[in-house]
């Protein structure tokens, strides 16, 4: 039997193999965390703050929020209609 000086090459392939999963791993797990866009919720006074110091690159409206948004509305409206109904309906004694 002739034995080679060559290295042997079954070492290498398990490094490749272990840096794959490891690339398989990072992009599974740690890079969409690191890349994923910063949503950050604000109050309104603050929204308009960050829009007049051109602060502001994107909105976005989420339907929830807009339901939300009609139904405060909603109540808003019928809360004034019964004040104005109070108000046209009530008469003030002068004491």
């Amino acid at each position: 039997m002739i034995k080679s000086d060559q290295p042997s090459k079954k070492p290498l392939v398990y490094y490749a193999l272990l840096a794959g999963l490891v690339l398989l791993l990072l992009n599974a797990l740690v890079f969409p965390a690191l890349l994923q866009r910063q949503v950050e919720n604000v109050d309104y006074s603050d929204f308009l703050k960050m829009i007049d110091a051109g602060k502001v690159k994107e909105v976005a409206e989420s339907p929830n929020v807009k339901e939300a948004v009609d139904k405060v509305k909603a109540v808003a409206e019928d809360t004034v209609g019964k004040v104005k109904e109070a108000a046209e309906g009530s008469t003030v004694k002068e004491v």
